[in-house]
């Protein structure tokens, strides 16, 4: 069950809440949680869930931030022979990775800053998040930087993605709250999916916003039943 959200009066008292409930219960990986988008044990099950959907599938073109908890997902688009795009730690820069020779070196920080080259921009066909909390609508809660919401405003400036391009937020189960929008400000970015290691969610902004001739999507876990739905 997603967390009630209309409890919480301010998004720096979701973020201490998510960052203690990771300390309590032991669900990190380095580095420490606190002031940070969580590096938590799943990550790879969550990462897995989400290379089976289809729109993963159909990708050429996949953006996914330099998190943590998003480097299972970095590999398997390297290994899925994708087109992958990194924005380096405070957007100093994009680069982009392909056909590279080991994935699994290549999709960690060190690897990114060595290998990427200049992204100069063009279609994305999938956008990956971490987050500190995201909410059944698609509002999405970052550290507090603005970076997340930053990197989506522009793509979409940049025309490299509309409206019907997936924006997924990879997260633990505990890091799913029922609505959050009472905390949204005006420069927040939604998120059209989540996905944990034990479900796959479809937000109501991806149902509000997409076009008709996309749903449902088939080939992904529910075969068109609805979310929130458990994977194996």
């Amino acid at each position: 069950m997603p967390t009630a959200g209309r409890e919480f009066g301010s998004k720096e008292a979701v973020r201490e809440y998510i960052w203690d409930l990771f300390e309590k219960r032991g669900l990190w990986r380095y580095p420490p949680p606190r002031g940070r988008i969580p590096n938590f044990r799943g990550a790879e099950k969550a990462a897995l869930n989400l290379s089976m959907l289809s729109y993963f599938k159909r990708a050429k073109t996949v953006f996914v931030a330099p998190d943590s908890p998003l480097r299972p997902i970095r590999r398997i688009a390297l290994e899925s022979r994708k087109t992958l795009i990194v924005p380096l730690p405070h957007l100093v820069d994009i680069v982009f990775l392909r056909g590279v020779k080991n994935p699994a070196s290549a999709s960690t920080l060190r690897g990114i800053r060595s290998l990427g080259r200049p992204w100069k921009g063009g279609r994305v066909d999938l956008v990956v998040q971490g987050a500190v909390a995201v909410d059944l609508k698609g509002w999405r809660i970052g550290k507090g930087r603005g970076y997340g919401d930053l990197e989506i405003s522009m793509l979409r400036l940049r025309g490299s993605i509309s409206p019907n391009t997936p924006v997924v937020a990879i997260v633990h189960d505990i890091q799913v709250f029922d609505d959050l929008s009472h905390l949204a400000s005006p420069n927040d970015e939604r998120v059209t999916h989540i996905v944990t290691p034990t479900q796959v969610i479809e937000t109501e902004f991806w149902r509000e916003s997409i076009s008709p001739n996309l749903l449902p999507d088939v080939g992904d876990h529910t075969g068109g039943r609805g979310y929130p739905q458990e994977v194996p």
